[in-house]
């Protein structure tokens, strides 16, 4: 327990009931994960602004789900997701919304494109269109979009699955 959360629980700890505790838990295991990664980054969310702080909640979130199957216990993408939704509010209200790598000033280059047809032998089938792309000074990101929506999404730089948990 670091001293912010020290502090928190000595001073403040009795006036909330379990279930406002509990939520508070949380928000604090959060912020614990938020002081190291500071350390490790030094504030690098604010370089990239909102774009880039809503693009990482969208990879946290789809990660989200193998702690929710329980083919994980890591709980630090969903309370990254939490840190990401803080960043993004404090881009937006700093000013800082487009200042992102997946709105880069370079030339960006379609590196290559599939499509992956799922559910085809429903009358429901759902339509995925993937594309890797390359910014110039940047990895190659995927993206994908479902159903001609017009809107990119990112895939997780690292989309396998990990280990079930035993």
């Amino acid at each position: 327990m670091d001293s912010a959360e020290r502090y928190f629980k000595n001073s403040m700890w009795a006036q909330f009931d379990d279930n406002e505790r509990e939520q508070l838990e949380v928000l604090m295991e959060a912020f614990v994960l938020f002081q190291a990664r500071e350390q490790k980054y030094h504030s690098l969310w604010q370089q990239y602004g909102a774009v880039d702080s809503y693009h990482h909640m969208m990879s946290k979130s789809a990660r989200c789900q193998f702690y929710l199957e329980g083919v994980t216990d890591d709980e630090s993408d969903p309370l990254d997701l939490i840190n990401y939704s803080a960043f993004l509010i404090r881009n937006v209200r700093a000013g800082r919304i487009k200042n992102s790598v997946y709105e880069s000033n370079g030339p960006v280059e379609v590196v290559e494109e599939w499509l992956v047809v799922d559910r085809w032998w429903t009358g429901d089938a759902i339509r995925k269109e993937f594309r890797m792309i390359k910014i110039e000074g940047s990895e190659n990101i995927t993206q994908y979009r479902e159903n001609d929506d017009p809107v990119w999404h990112v895939v997780p730089s690292n989309p396998t699955k990990p280990e079930q948990r035993g």
